[in-house]
């Protein structure tokens, strides 16, 4: 079998983190104080290092990160077949959808092209919700708001957008909320250099070929 860099630590990671909270949310230190104290010290890992290997299993499927070191098992080593294709099936779509945000990412940035022939930009998705529209964006546990931020700032118009809607698969719904209100925090989003200021106005939970897919909706504020 092709070896994985790094997938034994954070399988054993994940491992120990059912042993000790089942599917109970905890954080990185509860995880290395139970470690110290049901294991030979010589042999735990620092904090920062288990941290590192459980983010590597939310990677893969195994865990939810929920930010601020916090995560969450998501089966059980000792599952069914079937809860497993559902776990793997569900971190399939994750992964399809973070490929589709980098590649419209890519396709949104302006390209330099010869003056005789200048590219358009080419416009973002709009979803409407309750009669307003909302530029769309696909996000994941990876996306950050300096990312967000600086996309707003290039393609973010008032005139066309009443805010922004960040969307993502259900299983990583948590880690969209927590990007969400950092998107809403002014002195974070103006940290990022956009000057476009937003509020929570709503949550939706959708069905999209056969996938839920979570939605929460910013309202932009400063020049609506």
């Amino acid at each position: 079998m092709e070896n994985k860099p790094g997938v034994e630590k954070s399988v054993e990671a994940y491992i120990d983190a059912w042993e000790f909270f089942g599917d109970k949310r905890f954080d990185v230190q509860n995880l290395e104080n139970e470690l110290l104290r049901n294991r030979d010290p010589a042999d735990v890992p620092e904090g920062s290092k288990l941290d590192g290997r459980l983010y590597r299993a939310a990677a893969l499927g195994l865990v939810e990160t929920y930010g601020k070191k916090e995560y969450r098992v998501v089966v059980s080593p000792e599952s069914e077949e079937d809860s497993w294709r559902e776990v793997i099936q569900k971190h399939i779509n994750w992964i399809q959808g973070e490929i589709q945000s980098q590649m419209e990412a890519r396709e949104e940035e302006s390209v330099e092209e010869p003056e005789e022939k200048p590219r358009e930009k080419e416009e973002p998705k709009i979803l409407s919700f309750e009669g307003h529209e909302y530029m769309s964006t696909f996000v994941g546990p990876s996306n950050e708001v300096k990312d967000q931020g600086r996309f707003y700032q290039t393609m973010l118009d008032p005139d066309k957008h009443d805010g922004v809607v960040l969307r993502s698969y259900q299983n990583v719904a948590e880690s969209t909320r927590e990007l969400a209100e950092e998107i809403c925090n002014d002195d974070e989003i103006a940290e990022t250099g956009c000057m476009f200021r937003f509020r929570i106005e709503d949550e939706d939970l959708v069905n999209v070929e056969g996938d839920r897919e979570y939605r929460v909706y910013l309202r932009e504020i400063r020049f609506s």
